[in-house]
């Protein structure tokens, strides 16, 4: 059985680091360093096409068993991810969606001795599920295989709201250009099952997308993005959605985005993390193709719903900054790397 060493995660400004321990006493410590061995032992993992195993355990302080859990790949490159299996067994194990007490989190994936360089935290998909139903303040530790580092966080430290105010009056010559948006995203909407007419939640979560990308570094296209939302709720987000109509258009080259909401300006629009993690892929497969780094800026806006033309509030972060901690295509090797920049290039000649 591999030895962990176990150190706490810190984020600041975006840039990972890791500390000493200090908050945590060593009756938790040891608790924590069996959690590894308990999901490193995980016989649940199927990734029939990554070949990228991902073990885990997720438990609770009135301990109800320590349920195991691992990802499973299916049908055409369809996952069930490690944290979405685990997050389903710990409350089948309670018989309650409502978890209660200190939750810890364990993943296991990845080999070499562990590092903050090769060490992952979960995707995008899987902090948009650990928010809404296990909650910010769970633990997160996750190690390699080999052993080595092992890093212990909070989902709140892979969360990101610290956004940078933007003058609204320095936006009123986008208003037109927001107006339009607004309009024509809402054609290509489709969610009957959370709209206006019955009653929203989460009504900032409700957003459009513009995408400003090309086929170079010198060309500049917008594509717009809307919720598509299926009756299997395997809904396509709106980022995504814009993305996907770039490729179409073989515009590779990202440069920038902008997010809009109906909202008080109270908050910025709540741009789910599974749709910031495509953004995020987005930019690496433009580093991949230009070789340079691809950080664009992100611009929220809300707007007064009975008045579009009313700017409420807006809010400027980046691609990395609001995605602290990825899970990236580095994960796979460089091998992979290598061949992805291959098939992007060859995308960009046809």
């Amino acid at each position: 059985m591999p030895n962990w060493k176990l150190s706490r995660l810190k984020v600041e400004a975006g840039k990972p680091s890791v500390g000493a321990m200090t908050e945590f006493d060593g009756k938790t410590i040891k608790c924590l360093e069996s959690a590894l061995r308990i999901a490193a032992a995980s016989n649940c993992t199927k990734p029939v096409f990554s070949r990228y195993h991902v073990k885990g355990m997720i438990t609770t302080e009135n301990k109800k068993g320590f349920p195991q859990s691992g990802n499973i790949e299916y049908g055409n490159c369809q996952a069930l991810h490690n944290e979405e299996m685990a997050v389903a067994a710990l409350i089948s194990r309670c018989n309650s969606s409502e978890v209660s007490g200190t939750r810890v989190l364990t993943i296991v994936s990845g080999k070499g001795e562990g590092s903050l360089e090769n060490l992952t935290m979960p995707c995008g998909n899987c902090r948009d599920i650990l928010r809404d139903v296990i909650g910010e303040d769970c633990l997160i530790v996750s190690g390699t295989e080999d052993g080595g580092t092992a890093i212990v966080a909070k989902l709140s430290d892979c969360l990101f709201e610290r956004y940078s105010s933007v003058e609204k009056s320095k936006l009123v010559g986008l208003i037109p250009e927001i107006k339009k948006l607004i309009w024509k995203a809402a054609e290509i909407q489709d969610n009957p099952y959370n709209n206006l007419s019955t009653g929203q939640r989460f009504p900032l979560r409700n957003y459009y997308a513009q995408v400003f990308a090309g086929q170079s570094k010198n060309e500049l296209s917008s594509f717009l993005g809307a919720l598509d939302v299926p009756a299997d709720f395997h809904a396509i987000y709106p980022i995504e959605d814009a993305l996907r109509a770039a490729k179409r258009n073989r515009a590779l080259v990202l440069k920038g985005v902008k997010v809009i909401s109906f909202g008080s300006g109270k908050n910025p629009p709540d741009v789910m993390y599974r749709d910031r993690q495509r953004l995020l892929e987005a930019a690496f497969d433009t580093e991949l193709l230009i070789g340079e780094r691809c950080n664009p800026e992100v611009l929220l806006v809300t707007v007064d719903m009975f008045d579009v033309s009313r700017i409420t509030g807006a809010w400027r972060t980046t691609v990395e900054e609001w995605l602290p901690f990825p899970f990236s295509p580095r994960c796979f090797g460089a091998e992979f790397l290598e061949d992805r920049r291959q098939k992007l290039k060859d995308k960009i000649r046809r």
